[in-house]
C-alpha cells in the first residue's frame, strides 16, 4: 500500500518538477498563441549595452532555441521569427507602438526528430538615449504542405526579461507595470 502511494506521488511530483524547471528557464516571457500549436521555446533575456560615450546604445536579442510544433510531426517544418522594438505611444494615445522590426530569421527545413532549431536570431538594434523600449517577437511554424501551421507572440513582460551589460543602461516599469529598457548619457 505504501509503495503504491509513493508511485502515485512520483507520477505527480516529477511532471510538476519538470514544469517548474521549464517555467524558470523561460523567464517571465509568456506566449500569446495566435493560431495552431506552437513548439517549445527557450528564451534568453534581451541585452542592452552602451559600449562608449561616442556610440549609440544597442539592444541585442540573443539567439534562442525553438522546438518543432507538435502539429504535423512527420512533416518537414520551418521555423521563423521576427523581433520587434516598441516605444510608448504619443499622448493622448496609450500603449506601445512598434518602432522597429528585424528581418525575418528562418531555420532550414527541419526533419522529424530533429528537435530544436538552434540559435535563431541574434539581432542587434541601435537605439537612442532617453527612450523607453519594450520588446517582443513573433514565431511562426510552417510545413511545405500547410504553409501556416502555428504562430505565437512572446512579450518580454517582466524586468528579468531584460539585462544591462554595461553602465548607463537601466531596466524599469512604466505606470502600467510594463517593463522597459532605457539608456542615459
Amino acid at each position: 500500500m505504501r509503495s503504491m502511494m509513493l508511485v502515485r506521488l512520483a507520477f505527480v511530483a516529477v511532471p510538476l518538477t519538470v514544469l517548474a524547471v521549464l517555467a524558470g528557464s523561460a523567464g517571465a516571457v509568456l506566449p500569446k498563441t495566435l493560431y495552431g500549436k506552437p513548439g517549445k521555446v527557450e528564451i534568453l533575456p534581451a541585452q542592452g549595452a552602451r559600449v562608449s560615450a561616442s556610440q549609440p546604445p544597442t539592444i541585442t536579442f540573443p539567439g534562442h532555441k525553438i522546438g518543432r510544433s507538435a502539429l504535423r510531426p512527420r512533416d518537414l517544418q520551418k521555423i521563423c521569427t521576427t523581433f520587434k522594438v516598441q516605444i510608448p505611444a504619443t499622448p493622448p494615445a496609450t500603449g506601445w507602438i512598434v518602432t522597429a522590426a528585424s528581418p525575418t530569421y528562418c531555420s532550414k527545413w527541419l526533419k522529424p526528430r530533429t528537435g530544436y532549431a538552434i540559435m535563431i536570431g541574434n539581432w542587434v538594434w541601435q537605439g537612442a538615449f532617453n527612450t523607453q523600449y519594450h520588446l517582443q517577437y513573433t514565431v511562426t511554424w510552417a510545413t511545405k504542405k500547410k504553409k501556416k501551421l502555428a504562430a505565437a507572440t512572446y512579450d518580454f513582460n517582466a524586468p528579468t526579461d531584460y539585462k544591462c551589460t554595461t553602465v548607463n543602461c537601466f531596466v524599469d516599469e512604466d505606470a502600467n507595470k510594463v517593463p522597459f529598457i532605457s539608456f542615459f548619457g
